[in-house]
């Protein structure tokens, strides 16, 4: 599974779950690959496509 399909993953099971509800903002890209420990192009696709969501 490639990195950003894991962090997709991880977004979908915080929202089944409730950790995050709608209206709640999602980590910055710099935030999010910062503790990923990976590059911002592997985060964006992915965060800016749930903005749009």
């Amino acid at each position: 599974m490639k990195l950003y399909e894991q962090y997709a993953g991880e977004l979908a099971q915080s929202i089944r779950e409730g950790v995050l509800e709608p209206g709640d903002r999602l980590p910055s890209v710099r935030q999010a690959s910062a503790s990923r420990g990976v590059g911002a192009s592997t985060v964006r696709p992915i965060t800016c496509s749930r903005r749009a969501a």
